[in-house]
This record gives structure tokens, C-alpha cells and sequence, in this order.
């Protein structure tokens, strides 16, 4: 569905934003309340990430054109998302994800990438253990601070 500049954009192409809006006003984030805000400290990854887990997306798409980029979410249940092993997956792109953005709270991080994977989480402030029944479980420790310290375990293919 193609839009023209001078037209209104069509109901249906707006529901992840409106659905932004509404999660931006429950949990206080102004960011996701107006629109326009400054893209610093955060990149349009960030927010595409963002987008994709609270619209329930599949996947993210950067379009660059001259001048800058878009950001497109993908909202299609047949587009293909195969997770070979989910427990390898937090484990490698938790830690890049916390490196490469302010994010405050990693045990909460943790968790909710977890469950978004389909993995069951068990554990208190210090220690969470993820769990696969199929292909094992992992352990993330956690310092005083909610730091992420250590994520290891044992997975099978």
C-alpha cells in the first residue's frame, strides 16, 4: 500500500504506531509518546528492536535512501523466523545487546528476551536459570548492581 505525499496515511499502517503511543503513556516513556524526538543517545536499531517486541513483529527492515534511513516493521505470520537453538541466541546476543546500548535493567533484559523466545525463567536478584527442555539451560549471575556478570550452561543442538 503505497502512500503519496499530501495523503493521510491509511488506518491500517498506523496500528504500530498507535500501539507505540499506548506503551510509550502505561510505562512513562515520553519518547514513545510524541512525534518527533531527538534520535540520541539511541539509533534507529534501537528503537526498531523496540518496536518489533511490543508490536509483536517478526523482524525489522532498514531502508537507507539519500539523506538518511527508514525503519519498517515486518507484520506478517508467514514471514519464516526459525530460532535454531533459542538458549545460543540469548546467550550471544544478550551480551552484544547490553554492550552496544544503555540498557539499565539486564536481568529484566534477560528475561523478557527469554520469554519471548519461548524459554522458561526461574531465579531471584542474583542468579536467573533459562530453561529448554529440549536442548538444556543456561544460568546468568547477576552482581549487587543488576549487572549481568556471567551467562553459561550447557546446550544441546
Amino acid at each position: 500500500m503505497a502512500v503519496e505525499l499530501g495523503q493521510r496515511v491509511p488506518e491500517p499502517l498506523l496500528q504500530s504506531a498507535w500501539q507505540l503511543r499506548a506503551a510509550g503513556e502505561k510505562h512513562g516513556v515520553a519518547e514513545l509518546t510524541h512525534a518527533k524526538h531527538p534520535l540520541d543517545p539511541y539509533d534507529g536499531h534501537f528503537w526498531s528492536i523496540l518496536a518489533t517486541g511490543l508490536c509483536r513483529a517478526q523482524a525489522y527492515y532498514r531502508g537507507p535512501y539519500d539523506g538518511g534511513s527508514i525503519f519498517l516493521l515486518i507484520l506478517d505470520k508467514d514471514y519464516p523466523i526459525t530460532v535454531e537453538n533459542p538458549l545460543q541466541r540469548l546467550a550471544s546476543l544478550l551480551p552484544q545487546a547490553l554492550e552496544a546500548y544503555p540498557i539499565v535493567d539486564h536481568r529484566r533484559a534477560l528475561a523478557g528476551h527469554a520469554a519471548s523466545l519461548g524459554l522458561k525463567v526461574a531465579g531471584d536478584a542474583r542468579c536467573v536459570d533459562v530453561t529448554d527442555s529440549e536442548r538444556g539451560s543456561l544460568r546468568a549471575t547477576f552482581d549487587v548492581r543488576g549487572r549481568l556478570t556471567e551467562i553459561a550452561g550447557k546446550t544441546r543442538p
